[in-house]
């Protein structure tokens, strides 16, 4: 899983735009989701393609030297879960994901207050389990503080919508 940022211009062809490693592992990685809070701190939710685990990364500072400079935690490991992430920060520096719980033939949505590069820190349920395979989940924070989430429903790719 890698990173990059540019710091502007960046629609430009002559921009240089910067990379880096978030994980030393050499594993296979999937739909990743990234965030940026309210101080700054980057956060990445992905799913590790070997064991289908729900992974989150974090970075606070120096992202761009590596894995040394991230905190890399499994997430939620039950089985076929992160097959489509969307990771959003809202303005008080809460997490709120949504994720394909494809194990539990749901949407799954989870969110962290604090301390988040703690399993336990995060809250995760099921909110959507009338789906054969989800996928595509795209999470929303509307300024009224409501949490809204589209996805593909299941294999004939039905789009349902959540509040």
């Amino acid at each position: 899983l890698r990173y990059a940022t540019c710091a502007r211009n960046c629609g430009d062809l002559t921009t240089t735009w910067q990379t880096a490693a978030v994980t030393a592992s050499a594993g296979l990685s999937a739909s990743p989701s990234i965030a940026v809070d309210s101080a700054g701190t980057l956060h990445l939710t992905y799913q590790g393609l070997l064991d289908t685990d729900l992974r989150y990364a974090t970075c606070e500072a120096n992202c761009l030297l590596g894995p040394s400079q991230w905190t890399d935690i499994d997430l939620l490991n039950f089985g076929d879960v992160g097959g489509g992430t969307s990771l959003q920060a809202d303005r008080r520096g809460r997490l709120h994901l949504a994720y394909a719980d494809r194990e539990g033939f749901a949407l799954g949505y989870a969110t962290c207050a604090s301390g988040c590069d703690a399993a336990n820190r995060w809250r995760s349920l099921r909110v959507d389990t009338r789906t054969d395979i989800p996928s595509a989940p795209q999470l929303l924070l509307g300024r009224d503080g409501r949490i809204r989430v589209a996805y593909l429903a299941d294999l004939r790719q039905a789009v349902r919508y959540l509040e």
